[in-house]
């Protein structure tokens, strides 16, 4: 066996490469398109916005809940009565 059977190097895909480098570089290769523009928008905006006011929407239903479930615990462990 000779020293050139023995190689240890890869073997380089011309797509993966690109694609590598293109990753490192994105923020010169981005463009605004259609699709980037309202992939930014749903996610962006769109979704916080919807899950702002659902939570706003089920506030006080969750304030009722812990209210009622402080009232059935045993207060006098916080109080103290000096």
């Amino acid at each position: 066996m000779t020293k050139e059977s023995h190689k240890t190097h890869l073997l380089k895909d011309p797509a993966i490469e690109k694609w590598a480098d293109m990753r490192l570089e994105y923020r010169q290769n981005f463009r605004w398109t259609k699709k980037t523009a309202s992939v930014g928008l749903i996610f962006g905006v769109i979704i916080p916005i919807a899950l702002y006011y659902k939570i706003k929407q089920n506030r006080p239903e969750l304030n009722e809940r812990a209210a009622s479930h402080l009232d059935k615990l045993d207060k006098t462990k916080w109080t103290s009565n000096n």
